[in-house]
C-alpha cells in the first residue's frame, strides 16, 4: 500500500496546486487535503527520511509536468537537469 497511497497523495497535492492557481479555491483545499490524508496514510508504511525525499520530488516532477502541459511553461536546461537529478535520487532512495 506504501507506492498507490504515495503516487495517489502526490497527485491529488498536485491536482490541488493547478485548482489553487487557476484561482479554484475550493476545490485546490479539497484536493490538497485529500492528498495529505493518503501521504499521512503512507507514513505507516515507510521511513519519514525516505519518503518525504521521494513525496517531494514526485511533487517536483508532477508539477513541473502540469505547468508545462496545463499553463505552458517553459524550463530552461539547468532546471531540466535539477529534475533529472531529483528522479535519480527517489530511485536511489526507492532500492
Amino acid at each position: 500500500m506504501l507506492w498507490p497511497s504515495l503516487l495517489l497523495g502526490t497527485l491529488l497535492e498536485v491536482v490541488g496546486d493547478v485548482f489553487f492557481k487557476k484561482h479554484w479555491l475550493w476545490w485546490g483545499m479539497f484536493f490538497y487535503t485529500t492528498g495529505t490524508f493518503f501521504w499521512a496514510y503512507s507514513l505507516r508504511f515507510g521511513e519519514l527520511s525516505k519518503l518525504i525525499v521521494i513525496f517531494s520530488v514526485l511533487n517536483l516532477v508532477l508539477a513541473v509536468i502540469a505547468g508545462i502541459f496545463i499553463f505552458g511553461e517553459t524550463l530552461t536546461w539547468i532546471q531540466w537537469v535539477g529534475i533529472a537529478l531529483g528522479t535519480v535520487s527517489v530511485t536511489l532512495l526507492s532500492l
